[in-house]
C-alpha cells in the first residue's frame, strides 16, 4: 500500500482526484487543509487520514509528511514561498517522490496569441520561480503543466513534455487527477519531468470556447 498525501486537499482539482482514488485499495490518502471540516471522508473507501494544517508552517509539514511515500501538492495562488518547506519536510522524512501542479507557459512554450495572452498574468514569474526550484531540490519531482482547467467530467487529454511546444489551451480536472493516479501507480513514469497536459483539438487563441 502506497501512503499518498495531498497537500491543498480542498482545491477543486484535488477533490476530483479523492474521488478517483476513493476506491483504490492500493492507497493510504492523507488529505492536508487548512480546516478538516470542508472534507467529507464518509464516501472514501481506502483507509484516510485528514490533517489540519498550514502548508506554510514547517511543524505541520514535517509531522504531516512523516512516513508518506508521495506527496501530491494541488495548492493555489502564489506558489513558489511553498517549495523550501515543503522540500525541507521531505528531506527531514526521508521521502523523495513529489508531484507539484504549476501551469502552462512556465518554459514560454505555449505559441501564439494563446501563449501571449496565457504569459501576460502577473502570476507567471511565482509559477517559474516555483519551478526552479523544484527543479533544483534534488527531489524526485514531476511537475505537471495544465492547460486552463475544466470542471467537463471527461478524461480526455495529451501530453507534451519540456522543451517541447505546449498544444491545445483546455484540460479537464478530470483528466489531471487521471494523470496522477498514472503517476502514483507507475513509478518509472516522469521522473525529474515536467508534463505539459492539455485536451485534443482544444488549440486556438483562448480557452473559452471549450471551458
Amino acid at each position: 500500500m502506497k501512503n499518498v498525501i495531498l497537500i491543498g486537499a480542498n482545491g477543486a482539482t484535488m477533490r476530483v482526484l479523492t474521488e478517483q482514488l476513493k476506491d483504490n485499495a492500493d492507497v493510504h490518502l492523507t488529505l492536508f487543509l487548512r480546516d478538516a471540516k470542508r472534507i467529507d471522508t464518509s464516501k472514501i473507501n481506502v483507509p484516510v487520514t485528514v490533517f489540519e494544517g498550514d502548508a506554510t508552517k514547517q511543524a505541520d509539514l514535517d509531522k504531516a509528511i512523516a512516513n508518506q511515500d508521495i506527496v501530491v501538492v494541488g495548492l493555489g495562488g502564489a506558489l513558489a514561498h511553498f517549495v523550501a518547506p515543503i522540500q525541507q519536510a521531505m528531506n527531514k522524512n526521508h521521502v523523495s517522490r513529489l508531484i507539484f501542479i504549476l501551469g502552462l507557459g512556465i518554459y514560454d512554450e505555449v505559441p501564439g496569441k494563446f501563449g501571449e495572452w496565457n504569459g501576460s498574468f502577473s502570476g507567471m514569474p511565482d509559477f517559474k520561480e516555483a519551478a526552479r526550484l523544484i527543479e533544483n531540490s534534488g527531489l524526485n519531482y514531476t511537475i505537471l503543466r495544465p492547460a486552463w482547467m475544466s470542471d467537463r467530467p471527461e478524461i480526455n487529454y495529451e501530453t507534451t513534455v519540456k522543451g517541447e511546444p505546449f498544444r491545445g489551451t483546455v484540460i479537464t480536472r478530470a483528466s489531471i487527477a487521471d494523470y496522477i493516479i498514472r503517476l502514483i501507480n507507475e513509478p518509472d513514469l516522469a521522473n525529474q519531468g515536467s508534463i505539459g497536459l492539455s485536451e485534443p483539438g482544444t488549440d486556438g487563441d483562448s480557452p473559452y470556447p471549450f471551458i
